[in-house]
């Protein structure tokens, strides 16, 4: 099983068609890694093993740092919860770009296909204006 999880969001205010993003977000008050399982879970139905942390991106302008983690799938199903409308693996070609609700998604997503191309996934650290 390879490739990108992308979800369809129903509940942002990007939803649907225009609200594609990674699953696993999580809040602050939640520490990580666990949340983004248990989000993960959640919102696509996936059930994975946390990875070593992949990006790491500071958003200056809204005072935030969002943290994307490799996972593995331990299962090819997927049975997305109340506020997703699809899940799904993507390969590079197969991604919905114009979709991508946001930029620290696509960032990651993009920084991900390289590595992979590279044939080495790294950590990467982004400053976001």
């Amino acid at each position: 099983m390879t490739g990108a999880c992308c979800c369809a969001s129903a509940t942002s205010s990007r939803a649907g068609a225009s609200g594609r993003c990674l699953p696993g977000s999580w809040s602050s008050t939640k520490p990580p890694p666990r949340a983004p399982a248990r989000e993960t879970d959640e919102e696509a139905g996936a059930q994975i093993e946390i990875g070593p942390l992949f990006s790491l991106l500071n958003v200056r302008r809204v005072g935030q740092v969002h943290l994307f983690y490799q996972a593995r799938l331990l299962s090819d199903q997927f049975n997305p919860g109340y506020e997703t409308i699809e899940a799904r693996l993507f390969e590079e070609h197969e991604v919905p770009w114009d979709e991508i609700a946001f930029r620290t998604v696509k960032e990651t997503l993009e920084a991900y296909f390289a590595d992979r191309k590279a044939g080495a996934i790294g950590l990467h650290c982004i400053d976001i204006d």
